[in-house]
């Protein structure tokens, strides 16, 4: 996106440009919240009450680089449209893209917490078959 375009439906009174770090930090309020996601710079202080993880998750980064917290919650692609479409501002000033950092411990143990008996599924299965055909199966 070039500089003078207007993005986002939601933010649109806002011109697509380079911020600062130090001009995001000044957005740090419930009444004024922005985040860095990935060298984006988006204005989610119309969102703040409507997100699923509650107002404390956005506020908790309010002004900051919130990559790694994004990732480690596993945002659908939905999510991420939704981001990009609906409060995307523009980008960091002076950004330099890295490669994706791997989700943290925290964040992989959480998403196995979600799906315990996920590993577990296709070895129950398999034992099944394995009984069915020695008792079964004459």
């Amino acid at each position: 996106m070039s500089g003078s375009q207007s993005v986002g439906s939601k933010v649109s009174h806002y011109e697509f440009k380079e911020y600062t770090a130090e001009e995001v930090a000044t957005h740090n309020t419930a009444k004024d919240i922005w985040l860095i996601i990935h060298g984006n710079v988006y204005d989610v202080t119309s969102f703040l009450q409507d997100h699923p993880g509650g107002p404390e998750i956005l506020l908790n980064t309010a002004g900051q680089d919130s990559s790694q917290e994004f990732d480690d919650v596993f945002h659908s692609e939905a999510a991420k449209q939704q981001m990009d479409n609906e409060f995307l501002i523009g980008n960091l000033k002076g950004f330099v893209p890295v490669k994706a950092a791997a989700p943290s411990d925290e964040a992989v143990r959480k998403r196995n917490q979600q799906r315990p008996l996920a590993p577990y599924v296709g070895l129950f299965l398999a034992f099944i078959a394995v009984i069915y055909a020695v008792f079964f199966s004459k």
